[in-house]
């Protein structure tokens, strides 16, 4: 009788578990229950066998790609730029490249040379229909007063209008934005030229408003100095004049969703960080100095939720080299949906032996266990959805 009421017993958890489950299947995050070690509990009356068992958020890591000042690239080097395009496609699934991002300067010789535009299109082409990206002018690629023609030309928003990602464009696609969801978080990317224009920055602004509950960031030419100043200085090659610290304090700052801003423009590396009701990273990240125009150095931030962490390094896919250094290779952290971290109880049973214990105590006690049978089930809570597991290390 007593091992007919346990087996009730667990019936009922099992069922009231797996119902909740159900109810919340869509909206909540993926977890994973893992059984961590199993022993014999000392110095209780009748002997006891503790299992230790851990949960964590089971959301996906992914990754996002920059690509910084290919200039050179498109007027020189043009195996280099494929090389950097070829690599991304083929490690689209391994590494869960989710988006690109070039911050500008796509060519040296803006309107004069339109070879390099070819070199920059049959590049950039490899992505197509196969990895969301996002591209904006630089200096580099506008003539004085800010005309960008051949960049208007071959990365129009036409180009993009027809993909599922794509959220839209202003002043010929000099402005645009993407929308992206990864590791059960959605995410908004603005792509802006070179020292915008003020009716730009208005343009942004809205964007922002009405994506205010994705998380955001935002990729432009020319925003920080090496020493992690904001930029003060526009040249003539732009129709508008923003500098990086009126971008800070016009768009950036006040739009709580965006936690990070990338650019290119300044040879070199610098990073920052300013507090404003949430840390903001903004990251330069220009290689052009390096032999041959870069080395084809980009970025690889991976995100991975389930440690609230972005890791940064920088790789050269032609070289197959990574840069080692700080300033090069550094971890972010960053809450996101997916790192928040589960709550509630497990279920742990073995034939008609069972326990119940949170999360956070991470172990309960069984009367007796047979490996074949023993299970851990996290039931869930509001935000996490409920896992199984039967294995041990």
């Amino acid at each position: 009788m007593k091992n007919k009421m346990k087996l009730i017993v667990i019936g009922i958890i099992l069922v009231s578990g797996f119902i909740g489950l159900a109810l919340w299947q869509n909206a909540r995050s993926e977890t994973s229950v893992s059984i961590m070690s199993v022993s014999t509990v000392t110095g209780t009356v009748e002997e006891k066998i503790g299992v230790n068992y851990q949960v964590n958020s089971g959301a996906d890591s992914f990754t996002l790609i920059v690509l910084p000042d290919t200039q050179y690239y498109s007027q020189l080097y043009p195996e280099i730029y494929t090389a950097q395009t070829q690599w991304i496609v083929e490690n689209k699934d391994d590494l869960n490249i989710v988006f690109v991002s070039h911050v500008g300067d796509i060519v040296q010789n803006n309107d004069v040379d339109e070879g390099e535009w070819q070199v920059a299109d049959a590049a950039m082409s490899l992505l197509d229909d196969v990895v969301p990206y996002g591209i904006l002018p630089g200096n580099h690629d506008m003539q004085v007063g800010g005309a960008a023609n051949f960049y208007e030309r071959y990365f129009p928003a036409s180009r993009f209008e027809h993909q599922y990602w794509w959220g839209g464009s202003f002043d010929n696609n000099r402005y645009n934005y993407q929308l992206f969801s990864a590791g059960e978080n959605e995410f908004v990317i603005l792509h802006m030229q070179y020292c915008p224009t003020n009716e730009a920055i208005q343009w942004a602004n809205d964007v922002l408003a009405e994506w205010s509950m994705r998380k955001a960031i935002v990729s432009t030419h020319a925003y920080l100095y090496t020493d992690a100043s904001l930029l003060k200085n526009c040249q003539n090659k732009s129709n508008g004049a923003i500098n990086g610290g009126q971008m800070w304090n016009r768009l950036v700052k006040n739009n709580q969703n965006v936690f990070m801003v990338l650019a290119g423009h300044i040879p070199g590396i610098a990073r920052r960080e300013d507090f404003e009701g949430r840390i903001v990273y903004q990251l330069l990240s220009d290689y052009q100095n390096f032999p041959m125009g870069g080395s084809g150095y980009l970025r690889i931030m991976t995100f991975e939720p389930q440690n609230d962490i972005v890791r940064v390094t920088s790789y050269s896919p032609y070289l197959d080299k990574y840069l080692t250094d700080n300033e090069n290779q550094f971890d972010l952290s960053f809450d996101m949906t997916g790192g928040t971290p589960p709550d509630g109880n497990v279920l742990v049973f073995s034939g008609f032996s069972y326990c119940i214990g949170t999360v956070a105590d991470g172990n309960c006690e069984l009367d007796a266990i047979d490996d074949d049978t023993l299970k851990a089930v996290y039931l869930g809570d509001i935000n996490h959805k409920g896992s199984i597991s039967s294995s041990l290390p």
